[in-house]
């Protein structure tokens, strides 16, 4: 039984791993595509189960960032049109 209680948790650990890796590949490929609104949903949804994530934390982070300069372009560009 512990065997199998061990098991279980290995099993699972691994799920995680992998979930985390499609969300880093698939999240990395996002930002590489200019993609940066899809790439932070993809990184919020994933934070919400793994809060702690330093990693995403700052993929997240970044991906904000450059939204935000977006937006102050799209702004100072408007304002001169």
């Amino acid at each position: 039984m512990v065997n199998s209680h061990r098991e279980t948790n290995q099993s699972h650990q691994s799920l995680e791993d992998g979930y985390r890796a499609v969300v880093m590949g698939y999240g990395n490929m996002l930002m590489s595509a200019k993609k940066y609104s899809k790439a932070k949903e993809l990184f919020e949804e994933y934070l919400k189960g793994n809060p702690d994530d330093s990693e995403i934390q700052s993929l997240l982070k970044k991906s904000t960032d450059i939204l935000d300069k977006l937006e102050k372009f799209k702004n100072i560009v408007g304002k001169t049109i």
